[in-house]
């Protein structure tokens, strides 16, 4: 088995000559071809009037004074000043109203009923949170 020549692998195939008319034939397909690319993006970029007409477009899209409703009852609920979202959550506020609740009737009690032990008073401030409107619990949840 013969083994290949690395010589023949490093001798390069010859480059054949450009001449002069190649040479320029290159160079106005060059000019052209960058010619056409300009006027593309000439094609491209928009007069400075257009550009300030879509750049300055004001964005309505958390403007507050667009009602958009689909009936009348939706349109006067949405007109209305006092809109309060729901509590989805009272629970979560719980521990803080009941702890106003109960230094506010705390004092109450105590001059309704003197004599009582703290834990009495706990037990009746419970009772009456419970049925008291300012549990949040107790709300009417719309």
């Amino acid at each position: 088995m013969k083994k290949p020549d690395k010589k023949a692998n490093r001798v390069s195939i010859p480059v054949p000559k450009v001449t002069e008319v190649e040479l320029r034939k290159r160079r106005e397909e060059e000019q052209a071809l960058a010619l056409k690319k300009a006027e593309e993006a000439k094609k491209r970029t928009a007069a400075e009037e257009e550009y300030e007409r879509m750049v300055l477009v004001s964005n309505t899209n958390r403007d507050d004074s667009i009602i958009e409703a689909r009936s009348l009852d939706d349109a006067i609920a949405q007109m209305t000043i006092d809109n309060l979202p729901t509590d989805r959550h009272p629970e979560r506020r719980l521990k803080a109203s009941f702890k106003a609740f109960e230094e506010a009737e705390l004092p109450k009690l105590k001059q309704e009923k003197p004599g009582l032990t703290y834990t009495q008073y706990k037990d009746m401030i419970w009772k009456l949170w419970k049925k008291s409107p300012d549990n949040p619990l107790n709300q009417i949840a719309e």
